[in-house]
């Protein structure tokens, strides 16, 4: 698993709660407003058996580190984001004894967007997560906020070729299926419990053509209105959910 170097402020009662939790990170310092009156035992009794005392601090200073309002008055010093390697993300499926069930991630820019998947992909099961090196959103406080802390549990890879990951993929007899506006196949007639991953297009322009054509299938979601798409982290999500939901 990759670390990256330098520290970073984790923001949000859930994010810290769950960075304790996981314990994929290095944690330095946790940082909590005076006289705050939203409940952080959880997070008291985690950081004490930790061995990491809560150093609290006027409200505006937490303004002042992060640079805005959004904190729920606390934020924790951490080391960057633990991308996991392709190898690792492909043995946490061959341990798992369940179908394969993987995400990639063609472009999506929005770090909202990005995290709301991510928390999507870790309550319906999926082993894995990837995103390109280039033009995508990465995983920054704002994605973790966004996913309610969920990253720090989800196993996600940085791919410097999602063209070779897929073929990667291929390899391991793993179907691979887009999500597509004008795909032609719809989301419920397709059997979902065969090892898939499931490609998510970006938010302006979908899936690029390369990466269309190297699908096994094409799905399209339902839609009543024709004018209007699904946003990118709820298509995500009402496909997630359609796998969990063939394969309880």
């Amino acid at each position: 698993m990759k670390e990256t170097k330098n520290l970073e402020y984790l923001y949000g009662i859930h994010p810290v709660t769950e960075s304790l939790i996981s314990g994929k990170r290095n944690i330095k310092s946790i940082i909590v407003a005076k006289n705050l009156s939203r409940d952080i035992n959880n997070i008291r009794n985690l950081s004490s058996g930790k061995g990491l005392p809560l150093e609290f601090v006027e409200k505006q200073c937490l303004r002042k580190i992060l640079g805005h309002d959004e904190h729920q008055g606390i934020c924790a010093s951490v080391s960057g984001y633990p991308y996991a390697t392709i190898d690792e993300i492909l043995e946490a499926w061959a341990i798992s004894d369940r179908r394969a069930f993987f995400l990639i991630l063609d472009s999506i820019e929005d770090s909202h967007n990005l995290g709301a998947i991510a928390r999507t992909a870790l309550l319906c099961g999926v082993h894995g997560m990837f995103i390109p090196e280039h033009r995508s959103a990465k995983i920054t406080p704002a994605a973790s906020k966004a996913s309610s802390g969920a990253v720090e549990h989800l196993k996600i890879a940085v791919v410097s070729s999602l063209n070779s990951l897929i073929g990667e993929l291929k390899k391991h007899s793993i179907i691979i299926a887009g999500l597509a506006e004008d795909g032609d196949t719809e989301l419920s007639k397709l059997d979902w419990k065969s090892d898939i991953a499931i490609i998510i297009g970006s938010e302006a322009k979908g899936i690029s053509i390369t990466r269309e054509r190297a699908c096994d299938y094409l799905v399209r979601i339902p839609a009543l209105k024709k004018s209007f798409s699904f946003n990118a982290s709820i298509a995500a999500g009402i496909a997630m959910y359609e796998v969990m939901r063939q394969r309880m």
